[in-house]
């Protein structure tokens, strides 16, 4: 089953939190947490509650992505705080 690292340790060498390997044993909530679906079965089996399988967002027509950039329809976009209120940063310090 493949895993990912959640703390610092030592798993057939050093492991650091991120790092993705195969396992092979019991599985752990302290220090692991599954990657593929073999090892969410194992993790499942042994009593360890897990997060469900992330799911992919949905696509948008033509291709288009709110992601990294601007909001598709602008609707999103924080209003403009213009010279009325908000803060003036260091300009009227006392």
């Amino acid at each position: 089953m493949r895993v990912r690292a959640t703390a610092f340790g030592e798993y057939k060498g050093k492991r650091k939190p991120g790092d993705e390997f195969e396992f092979e044993g019991k599985p752990s909530g302290k220090w692991m947490e599954p990657v593929d679906d073999a090892a969410r079965a194992a993790f499942k089996k042994a009593g360890i509650k897990v997060a469900p399988k992330p799911v992919p967002p949905p696509s948008l027509p033509n291709g288009e992505t709110t992601l990294g950039g601007d909001p598709v329809d602008g609707k999103d976009k924080a209003p403009d705080p213009g010279d009325g209120g908000g803060s003036t940063g260091d300009k009227n310090v006392i």
